[in-house]
């Protein structure tokens, strides 16, 4: 996002984060870099908020079947969404993702 802090083009960029343990200095820090790259920063704390579902992407993204997901996370919750993303009409090719797994 620091990049994109310096490069402010035309796009919407909507990021969703979702994390189970809330450390108030590491959200701080991620909505400030968020702001200073025009994104708009979704904050999923999953006792307090529930699970991040591609339902909820949807509902806050009205424009989802026209755009790029773009996902960072684990396997799992990366297959989940896809599967949700592409059942629902968002075109394979638009599904993009980085592979890790969580120790």
């Amino acid at each position: 996002m620091k990049h994109l802090a310096h490069t402010l083009g035309e796009q919407e960029i909507d990021l969703f984060h979702a994390t189970t343990d809330f450390d108030q200095t590491a959200i701080d820090k991620l909505t400030a870099d968020a702001e200073a790259a025009n994104v708009k920063l979704h904050l999923f704390v999953t006792p307090k908020d529930g699970r991040l579902t591609g339902e909820r992407i949807r509902k806050l993204v009205p424009e989802w079947r026209s755009t790029g997901v773009w996902f960072c996370g684990p396997a799992a919750f990366g297959d989940a969404l896809r599967e949700d993303f592409l059942a629902n009409g968002l075109p394979a090719a638009n599904f993009h993702r980085e592979f890790f797994e969580m120790r």
